[in-house]
């Protein structure tokens, strides 16, 4: 969440999902949201390993 609050984008919003996860919605410029997406994808794996993928 702290990323997403000192990301600089227009607007954004997260919501915490009933089944654990987060539906995150962000405004600017599309480039800046892909590098965005791509640094927390990594974050979260680096902090809590790559569950959720196969």
């Amino acid at each position: 969440m702290e990323q997403l609050l000192n990301s600089g984008f227009e607007k954004g919003s997260a919501v915490n999902i009933d089944d654990k996860t987060t539906d995150v919605k962000i405004e600017g410029d599309k480039e800046e949201i892909i590098k965005f997406k791509e640094q927390l994808e990594k974050d979260v794996v680096a902090k809590f390993g790559n569950w959720g993928r196969t």
